[in-house]
């Protein structure tokens, strides 16, 4: 089952169970993934929802930053929040990268430096972790690479 299809599964759970908070964020994630399906005419792979899904978890943290914890919108946010990266892949941290790469091969390292832009860096660290297998966030890798780089 794909992504697209577990939220619209556990939509329909969170409808049962009469949750509120879980059925309203999920129908705006699959609101935003509807949208954006029918401006392209092709369905969104588990990454662009993924994508989708950080975009949401995204506004709410730049709306929490201002809100009070006692405000209601502030744990109803919360709540969402947790609800949304329940959904999410696990992605490695920049110290478990920096294991892998440590334990993997060092001629990625010197790809990396001998990059002509950071951009060049980031690619080469994004295909080493994608050959893997590991699921990583590219302002992860982007801050990895600046890290070897400099």
């Amino acid at each position: 089952m794909g992504l697209a299809e577990n939220i619209k599964s556990n939509l329909t759970t969170a409808m049962k169970e009469r949750n509120e908070v879980k059925k309203n964020v999920l129908r705006v994630v699959l609101g935003e993934v509807s949208t954006s399906e029918s401006r392209s005419g092709k369905k969104m792979t588990d990454d662009e929802v993924a994508k989708v899904i950080r975009k949401v978890i995204q506004g709410n943290d730049e709306t929490l930053s201002y809100l009070m914890p006692e405000n209601e919108n502030f744990t109803k946010l919360t709540e969402e929040n947790y609800i949304l990266k329940g959904f999410l892949p696990t992605t490695m941290t920049l110290d478990e990268m920096k294991q892998h790469i440590a334990y993997g091969s060092g001629a990625v390292i010197q790809e990396v430096k001998a990059a002509k832009s950071d951009g060049q860096a980031v690619g080469v660290l994004m295909r080493f972790f994608k050959m893997n297998g590991k699921n990583v966030l590219g302002e992860d890798v982007k801050e990895l690479a600046q890290h070897y780089r400099a």
